[in-house]
């Protein structure tokens, strides 16, 4: 890498600039054509809680993510597999213990 990389670097600039100057065009005319989106209203924009903040305020015994957008998908924040050391940590986990 150390003896390509140099090679094209060297002239980096020019061909971006190339680039850009043939692409200029094609550009354009795709975005005259896009459709945008007219802005929200603070109001409309759906708020949305971080994970963390999800799993930091549920309940022991409901300690999933949850990813939103209507999925089904729910991940343990904790290995289920794992054998709690005490019976408090177990009760602090939502679990009775064995």
């Amino acid at each position: 890498a150390s003896d390509v990389m140099p090679a094209f670097k060297q002239g980096e600039a020019e061909r971006e600039a190339k680039k850009a100057e043939e692409l200029a065009p094609y550009i354009e005319a795709a975005m005259a054509r896009k459709p945008f989106m007219a802005p929200l209203a603070d109001n409309e924009i759906p708020k949305i809680e971080a994970l963390g903040r999800q799993v930091a305020e549920q309940t022991p015994a409901q300690k999933e993510a949850d990813f939103g957008r209507g999925s089904n998908i729910s991940v343990p924040t904790q290995d289920p597999a794992a054998r709690p050391q005490s019976l408090g940590e177990a009760v602090r986990q939502g679990g009775a213990g064995d």
